[in-house]
């Protein structure tokens, strides 16, 4: 993994240049960067290879190729890689974490390459007494490697039967702007030689192009089901031990593999198979983590962890957060139109059985639904456990998981819905994510402003564009108070203002100021604003690891890593102490800017209002 980020370190001035000045050709990079086209050609080699740029040349390749930075996994690898990998071994195992950080690193990785490098790792640590002498190796680290290795392909398998790895494909390194392009140019081609005159060919010009545009991005989930595997099988309540079962043991093996790996020759999986990480996937997995931890804030523990496992199973019937191109479907004339949530966006069903093989057989279900003991988190109630050391009986076990489930439904937050005369219950997750951006943005500006401006801002959000009086009004509180309150908020983006005159002189006296808040622009410059306290963190490590540089490489080096004690002085010990706990406490920092990044942006897409004053949350206005 440090190798890897040597190497990138090594290709920053082409990615610098990238990032600088756009498009360019291998020409101008070569300009731009002072190099040599060979050194040139080597950075981009290893940058298409970490996915970090992406380039066009024509289907063809009748044109030089134009490269362009990779904005969205250059973000993953530097700031989310470590969150990934830590949620994904938790959930996993500490194996499949491992298979799993190291195709993030790599971004396009073989299959040989993985099981070579993860079986051959321990080795390098070694002591000579459990190692190797001579090239010789003990008969135990032999049988070890050779388990390891069928476990590293179980791993992968599991990895790609879950969505979270996916085969690569040559479209997934064009810019986006060059697939709608290419799709586009095809489908005329093809269905309308003689061109688009009128608005009816124009649509369904753009209807095929958004059907082929699915079908290229589905190429490698196709891949994978035509592989046997399918995506997110329910194995998970069976483990890893399942996983690794299926793997035969009395596979024969070869030494012509990857690089001298040896390879399986009856394999389920191909040793030249190229697989990348789904980032889409993995936005869907911390969108669980983030709506748990909001229920558990809400409704309790116990009915949170009823609730993520119900989450968890939508996560086996969806790919995605949210499709860009998805395909616009009509309105169903069945759904009801008094609902606070938009029909179509609605779950997939679950059922509590689904749910109860995915929750954890040693939670007690009963805590949370009784009003004996109050626990003082929302007025909900922990009373104290019925089963008493027995195993509670899958009938029963179903009938708790939905009264947690009506808990859930029966919140203001309506975490579920329940489909009317059956036993299936959906999760408006449009919704949902919606109110927790609402509170991520409220929570933001109750700690920067205070709790009469997060109060003003709820208030707009709610009743649409008002004045200071009528806010004062409704908050129950004097209008100057609210003149103060919404002024920071105004000047930091939050909400919109609109001088109103009354009379033709247009004097400031006797204007009204018409206040708007619109959720899109609030996310927008929370998003602005995280990025830029992300960057001066990140700027800050970079400056505390410059004050303390001497110590840190000494401390780097193999034979001081273990005898700290030993090879650094006193100074030197607290020098670096002090340099990691202010590097866990800005890492942690950055995790949490991160999860806001996450829920603010990747979850839900950045739909923009076509009028500032006029799309506003609502039906009431201003009365003038």
């Amino acid at each position: 993994m440090k190798q890897s980020f040597a190497e990138l370190i090594t290709y920053s001035p082409v990615f610098s240049a990238l990032t600088e000045h756009g498009r360019l050709s291998h020409r101008s990079l070569c300009q731009h960067t002072g190099q040599s086209p060979e050194a040139v050609a080597q950075a981009l080699c290893g940058l298409l290879e970490q996915n970090l740029v992406l380039y066009y040349a024509g289907s063809e390749r009748a044109n030089d190729a134009l490269y362009e930075a990779n904005w969205e996994n250059a973000y993953n690898l530097t700031i989310r890689a470590g969150t990934l990998r830590k949620l994904i071994t938790d959930r996993f195992g500490k194996l499949v974490g491992e298979v799993f950080g190291e195709v993030l690193v790599t971004g396009l990785a073989r299959v040989g390459d993985i099981i070579q490098r993860l079986t051959n790792e321990p080795n390098k640590h070694d002591s000579p007494q459990k190692g190797s002498v001579n090239g010789d190796t003990l008969a135990e680290d032999m049988q070890a490697e050779t388990l390891s290795g069928e476990k590293v392909e179980a791993a992968i398998y599991k990895l790609l039967g879950s969505g979270i790895l996916l085969p690569c494909q040559i479209r997934q390194f064009w810019p986006r702007y060059d697939l709608n392009q290419e799709a586009e140019t095809t489908v005329k081609l093809s269905s309308f030689p003689s061109g688009c005159s009128t608005k009816r060919e124009k649509d369904a010009c753009a209807k095929e192009t958004g059907v082929l545009l699915r079908k290229w991005r589905d190429e490698s989930l196709n891949f994978v089901k035509g592989a046997g595997v399918t995506i997110e099988h329910n194995d998970r309540k069976h483990g890893m031990q399942d996983v690794e079962a299926n793997v035969s043991s009395k596979r024969r093996k070869t030494a012509n593999g990857v690089n001298g790996t040896e390879v399986h020759s009856d394999s389920r999986l191909n040793a030249n198979l190229e697989i990348s990480v789904n980032y889409e996937k993995c936005n869907v997995i911390l969108r669980t983590v983030q709506l748990s931890r909001w229920a558990a804030r809400q409704v309790g523990n116990t009915t949170s962890r009823v609730y993520e496992a119900a989450l968890k199973v939508l996560e086996a019937k969806i790919l995605r957060c949210h499709d860009p191109i998805a395909e616009k479907k009509e309105s169903d004339p069945k759904a009801p139109k008094d609902h606070f949530y938009n029909y179509d966006d609605l779950s997939p069903p679950l059922t509590a059985k689904e749910v109860s093989a995915l929750l954890d057989k040693t939670i007690n279900l009963d805590q949370g639904l009784y009003r004996a003991e109050v626990n003082g988190i929302n007025g909900h109630s922990e009373s104290a456990a019925t089963t008493n050391g027995h195993v509670m009986a899958l009938p029963e076990r179903i009938t708790k998981i939905e009264q947690h489930l009506t808990v859930l439904c029966t919140d203001t937050r309506d975490f579920v819905v329940r489909e009317a005369g059956s036993d299936s219950w959906r999760i408006p997750l449009q919704s949902l994510t919606q109110k927790l951006i609402q509170a991520e943005v409220e929570n933001t500006i109750t700690a920067r402003f205070g709790k009469l401006a997060a109060a003003s801002t709820r208030i707009l959000n709610a009743n649409g564009v008002l004045d200071v009086k009528q806010i004062a009004q409704l908050a129950i509180v004097k209008p100057d108070q609210v003149q103060m309150a919404v002024t920071p908020i105004l000047e930091a983006g939050y909400i919109s203002a609109q001088e109103l005159p009354r009379d033709n002189n247009r004097t400031v006296e006797r204007s009204i100021w018409a206040y708007s808040y619109n959720i899109v622009h609030a996310r927008q410059r929370l998003i602005d604003y995280t990025f830029k306290t992300m960057a001066r963190l990140l700027q800050r490590l970079e400056h505390e690891r410059g004050r303390r540089r001497t110590v840190l490489e000494k401390a780097a080096r193999t034979d001081v890593a273990s005898n700290e004690m030993k090879y650094l002085k006193p100074a030197e010990r607290e020098a670096l102490r002090r340099c990691r706990e202010i590097e866990e406490f800005l890492d942690r920092y950055i995790i949490r800017l991160d999860e806001l990044v996450a829920t603010v942006r990747d979850f839900t897409p950045m739909i923009p209002a076509q009028n500032e004053f006029d799309q506003v949350r609502g039906h009431k206005h201003l009365n003038v």
